[in-house]
């Protein structure tokens, strides 16, 4: 976007930048962090990591649309917070900055094929109305690929209430990907009223984690 903004190619400049607010950022990130943002604790590291990287991707998007939505990039800019601003004075003296690659476990390739899968059978599991909401289903697999990412990451990501490697029963789907199968079940414990996880021994009850962040 920043490439084709310097060759005042608006027009398409504007449309990748579009689709990676619509269906990366808004679609995939924002929406899968969402638990962590608002159920998690004020200062757990998964809350402000989360943070820290809405900062630095709206620090780095402030500069690609203040020459193209100069008032909404000026608005922004007056209630944003320090560490977006920097030392610019006002919207005039933002620039472009690209945001650095990091290293990470996270197999991203992998996992994107996973969600495919898996929300295909979604799909099919809304239809028949057996399940309204993702949150309401464990995935078992004994795949290798996923074991060195985080469990909670890939919850997270899959927006199910738990990703493990244990006996299910009543499978309600099951794919297959280069000769691993993950299957799919419903979740045995109940739903958590404050996070909506079924990670809680009664639904009345909150589950561990939300028990603890409220207690502090």
């Amino acid at each position: 976007t920043h490439r084709l903004f310097g060759e005042y190619n608006f027009v398409h400049g504007m449309s990748g930048l579009n689709y990676f607010i619509v269906n990366e950022l808004s679609g995939v990130y924002i929406d899968i962090t969402k638990d962590r943002m608002y159920c998690d604790g004020a200062n757990s590291s998964e809350r402000r990591s989360t943070q820290s990287a809405m900062a630095i991707i709206a620090k780095s998007m402030l500069g690609l649309i203040a020459p193209i939505l100069t008032y909404t990039a000026d608005e922004i800019f007056e209630n944003a917070p320090s560490i977006l601003k920097g030392e610019a004075n006002d919207i005039f003296d933002v620039t472009y900055a690209s945001i650095e690659a990091v290293e990470s476990i996270w197999d991203d390739a992998t996992m994107k094929v996973i969600r495919e899968k898996f929300n295909e059978i979604v799909d099919g599991l809304k239809k028949e109305k057996v399940i309204k909401n993702t949150l309401e289903l464990v995935i078992s697999t004994k795949s290798e690929s996923a074991k060195a990412m985080k469990k909670a990451d890939i919850e997270e990501y899959l927006v199910i209430s738990k990703w493990c490697a244990c006996e299910l029963k009543d499978i309600l789907g099951t794919f297959e990907i280069e000769g691993d199968t993950f299957n799919i079940a419903l979740a045995s414990k109940a739903k958590c009223p404050r996070c909506w996880k079924y990670h809680s021994e009664d639904e009345e009850l909150l589950c561990p984690r939300c028990a603890q962040v409220v207690a502090v």
